[in-house]
């Protein structure tokens, strides 16, 4: 509901923190598209933190795919997932 609106999205920003700081910590020198995906991820979360929480649900949103795009990758080296996460923020660019 709406009414929950920044509790969510301060929910996916600290959990989106989290995860990168895990990845981060297993791969500690990612490849460049893999950087590239984590620093468009932390710029989102970091404006979400900014708004208190008080986005969009489909921004917010972006960042939890973005992540489950990432994950899918990291797992099993899945390309295309990789292209959907490096996309995920790209016509907001």
């Amino acid at each position: 509901p709406d009414s929950l609106r920044a509790e969510r999205g301060l929910a996916i920003a600290a959990a989106a923190e989290a995860y990168i700081s895990d990845v981060r910590r297993l791969y500690e020198d990612p490849e460049s598209a893999v950087t590239d995906v984590l620093s468009a991820v932390r710029s989102r979360y970091k404006r979400i933190e900014a708004l208190d929480g008080d986005v969009a649900a489909t921004e917010s949103e972006a960042v939890v795919r973005a992540l489950q795009d990432l994950g899918d990758y990291l797992r099993e080296g899945d390309e295309t997932a990789l292209a959907l996460a490096r996309g995920r923020f790209d016509e907001d660019s």
